[in-house]
Formats: structure tokens, C-alpha cells, sequence
């Protein structure tokens, strides 16, 4: 049987332990009164406790004198109002600093996390929350609950009901989202859009999400952003010319002498019309309408059916023996006269100054003399080079001067060929090197002729002329 622990033994491992006996030994699991020669506190350990390692509760904090806990608390500037009630309940105190009443635990204290929160800037009372926010700007409508919630109020700026929250407004120092130009009034945006002409269909959907409204300039429905309009922006597609309606742009061509064969795409695209003139199929963009161009590349000069040019030269006595390939290029052809191969262009032809010159009677033959002429129109603004036979039955000098032209200069030639070489290369050096278009059109020169035309303010008399005798002094090229 194990030894009966004595008094005497039991004492020795207590004051090992730093504890002195105030009583005999009680039994191993019985309170034993006794003092802590370290913190001084009277204390009732179990030996057995003793034995297996602890010590004192109250240096382990284990325990809690309410003296001690008194004195903790004031040192944390704390004055209890009740008596100690537990490590863990809120005590009811004072704070020594700001003279709140506060319920702080002892344990939060003891570990350095409890204490005042009015000082900690974890609590503010109502009336000190109220001021912070009057000093911001912003009135209270309604009782303050916690730092963390929306609280009702108006801005005393620009009036409007806002809900911030207490602690944003003291660590930023703002606290209307209107004034700040981070959050826009429904009414305010509004308000706006009617100022620029737009009457909104729905409500106000955001600053940067596309809004229906109604344009009060062309009452078309679009779909404008308020930061757009806000910007200075236009914010109307069809007003900016960004966008066209369908119905318009149709109308639009067919008042220009185009039917649409299709619906309309896009401004700058191919649109399939019909010429309502001469019948044919062509593709104008809309944009090139509207900025007043030509619509028909046909009735315009610009472009020459095949079938047409095939149809002109067999009226003029001219079967082709090749497919066509441009209005200026020679077209070998078989005269259905004399049967020869000739090579007139389409142009001259249709200018009624080419065609077979070896059968040419009304035109201009060109085994004889013929003269290159310059001629300008003052009227018209416009200057144009051609050519003429000095023993041909039409005169084109005449038939010019009857419509307002005037001569400048004319050079006569041993054959026609070299008219027609020197009028070929002064073309090419208008139209390629001097980049000078035709300026005419084929209504403004009913006698035909047109297409030799320039702009009378782009280029003066003496400079084609003196590239006329230069070119003069070329051979002509035989084919």
C-alpha cells in the first residue's frame, strides 16, 4: 500500500511552489488556504493541482481579485461603478478621460483590447455624431443608429435627401454623392437632355447606358448616353449624319432620278438603282448623292454601256472587231463602206468627229488638213481643246461660237492624224500630269464636246496653248 501523505510532506511541495500553508492540510482535492509569497494574495489551490505543476491562480491569471481587478481597471483609466461581476460580463464604469459611462469586460482590459470606445473611436454618441455631420454639410433626419449605417439626411448644399453613413463622412470628409458629381438626379438628368433637344421615353437608366429618347430636332428615336450629351456631344445619329433613315435616303434618291432596286445598307456603300432617264442599272453611294454628285456614271459621261457603244458605231457605219474597253482607247473596228480596219475611239465617234476617215464626209477625212483649236467660254468658266477639218462639210469652230465660245488659237495640221495625236496627248497631259477633270457637263454643251473641257481657274490659255506646240513637234505613232 502507498505511504499516507503527512502534513508535514504536503507543506514542503506547496512551498516548493511558492505558496505557504495558512491551515493544516486538508486531503489532496480539498481547497487548501494558503499565501503567495509572489503576488501576496490569499489563495485556495488543491494540492493534487499543486502537485501535477500549477501554481498560483491569481499570477496565472486564473483568478481574479475584484481589488486587483479594481486596479487594473483605473490603470486603464476606467472607475468601476458596481463591484467586480466576472471576468467576461461588462462592468459598468466610468472613463476617467471623457466621462462617458461605459461597460467594458475585465478580460478585454486585462489584454489590452477593452477600454473607453468613445475614446477608441469605436463608439461616438449621437449628439457628437450629429455634429460631425452638420460640420460636413449634411442635416440629420433621422436618429443616429451605428457608424456602419445609412442615415437619412439632406444635403444643405443642393438640398437633396442622401443616406451616407457616419464613419465615411468622418474619414473622407464628404458625404453628398450629388455634390460630389459621383451620383446624378434622375430629374437633374432630366433636365438636361430637354435643354439639348432630347424628350426621355424611360426612366433615367445611368450616366453611361444609352438612354431612348425622342430628338425634338428631327423627332426620330435614338438612343444617346447622358455623359455624351453632358460632353457636348450632338448625341442625335441622324442630326450628326452618323446614321440615315431608310425611308428618306429611298426618297432622297428617287428626287435625284435613282429607283432603288434594294434596301438601303449604309451611306458610303454601293446602293443597286435604276436610272429613271436611261433605264440602266447602276450603284451610287448615298453619301456621293448627297454631297451633289453625279448619280448615273451613264447620263454623266463616265461610263459607257458595251451594247450602247456597239449600237453607236454600227448606226455610224462601224462594225467593232474587238470587245469594247474604254470610251478614249482606239477600237478596231471594219468600215461597212470601204471595208477597211480603222481605229477610231468611242468618244470621237460620239462626238460626231470620228469614225472611218477614209469614208468621212460629214466629219473629218483624215487623209487631208485638219486644225487643232483652243476656245474658252467666259460664261461657263471653262476652256476646251478639239479638232476640225479645214474641207469638212461641219464646222465646229461655228457650232461653238453660236453657244458663247470664243477662239484663242488654232494650228492647222498636212492630216487630220496629226490633229487627232496632238489632241490625244494634250488630253492625257490635262487629265494625268495636270490633274485636271472634265469640267462640263453634257447638258451644259448641247453641241457636244464636253468632255475636252477644264476649269477656266485652274489653268490659263498661254499654258495649254504653249504645250500644244510643244507637242506639235512629235512624230505620230503608227499602228
Amino acid at each position: 500500500m502507498p505511504k499516507r501523505l503527512t502534513d508535514i510532506d504536503a507543506r514542503k511541495v506547496m512551498i516548493s511552489a511558492g505558496l505557504t500553508p495558512l491551515v493544516q492540510y486538508p486531503g489532496a482535492n480539498k481547497p487548501w488556504k494558503s499565501k503567495c509569497r509572489k503576488c501576496k494574495q490569499i489563495v485556495s489551490p488543491h494540492y493534487s493541482s499543486i502537485q501535477s505543476g500549477t501554481g498560483c491562480g491569481v499570477c496565472a491569471g486564473k483568478v481574479v481579485i475584484p481589488e486587483m481587478a479594481i486596479k487594473l481597471m483605473k490603470k486603464a483609466n476606467l472607475k468601476p461603478l458596481v463591484p467586480y461581476p466576472g471576468g467576461r460580463t461588462n462592468w459598468k464604469c466610468q472613463c476617467m478621460k471623457c466621462g462617458e459611462i461605459v461597460y467594458p469586460n475585465y478580460g478585454d482590459v486585462q489584454q489590452g483590447d477593452g477600454g473607453c470606445k468613445y475614446c477608441g473611436g469605436t463608439y461616438v454618441s449621437a449628439e457628437d455624431a450629429e455634429k460631425v455631420m452638420f460640420a460636413a454639410g449634411i442635416k440629420p433626419l433621422v436618429p443616429y443608429e451605428n457608424s456602419g449605417t445609412r442615415w437619412e439626411s439632406e444635403c444643405l448644399v443642393c438640398h437633396k435627401r442622401i443616406y451616407p453613413r457616419y464613419n465615411t463622412v468622418k474619414s473622407q470628409g464628404g458625404g453628398c454623392r450629388y455634390c460630389a458629381r459621383k451620383y446624378l438626379d434622375a430629374e437633374d438628368a432630366i433636365k438636361l437632355m430637354r435643354g439639348a433637344k432630347f424628350e426621355p421615353l424611360e426612366p433615367y437608366p445611368g450616366s453611361q447606358k444609352p438612354w431612348k429618347c425622342k430628338c425634338l430636332r428631327c423627332g426620330k428615336i435614338v438612343t444617346p448616353a447622358y455623359t455624351t450629351i453632358q460632353g457636348g456631344q450632338k448625341g442625335c445619329i441622324y442630326c450628326g449624319g452618323k446614321k440615315v433613315d431608310p425611308q428618306e435616303a429611298y426618297d432622297f434618291m428617287v428626287s435625284k432620278g435613282l429607283q432603288p432596286l434594294e434596301v438601303y445598307k449604309r451611306a458610303d456603300g454601293p446602293w443597286k438603282c435604276r436610272c429613271i432617264k436611261c433605264l440602266k442599272t447602276v450603284t451610287p453611294a448615298y453619301s456621293a448623292i448627297q454631297q451633289g454628285q453625279g448619280g448615273c456614271v451613264y447620263c454623266a459621261g463616265k461610263k459607257v454601256d458595251p451594247d450602247d457603244a456597239n449600237a453607236l458605231f454600227l448606226e455610224n457605219n462601224l462594225k467593232p472587231l474587238e470587245p469594247f474597253s474604254h470610251t478614249d482607247k482606239k477600237w478596231k473596228s471594219q468600215c461597212l463602206k470601204c471595208n477597211r480596219t480603222v481605229y477610231p475611239t468611242h468618244h470621237m465617234v460620239s462626238q460626231r468627229s470620228g469614225g472611218c476617215r477614209y469614208c468621212a464626209k460629214n466629219g473629218i477625212d483624215f487623209t487631208l488638213p485638219a486644225y487643232i483649236y483652243l476656245i474658252t467660254n467666259n460664261e461657263l468658266q471653262a476652256h476646251k481643246i478639239g479638232i476640225g477639218g479645214e474641207y469638212a462639210n461641219e464646222d465646229r469652230l461655228w457650232d461653238h461660237t453660236k453657244q458663247g465660245w470664243t477662239l484663242y488659237k488654232k494650228k492647222t495640221f498636212l492630216t487630220a492624224d496629226k490633229a487627232l495625236f496632238v489632241e490625244q496627248l494634250l488630253l492625257k497631259w490635262l487629265r494625268e500630269e495636270r490633274g485636271l477633270p472634265t469640267f462640263l457637263t453634257k447638258d451644259q454643251m448641247p453641241q457636244a464636246g464636253w468632255t475636252e473641257t477644264v476649269d477656266a481657274s485652274e489653268i490659263d490659255l498661254p499654258t495649254i496653248w504653249s504645250k500644244v506646240e510643244e507637242l506639235s513637234k512629235k512624230r505620230v505613232k503608227r499602228r
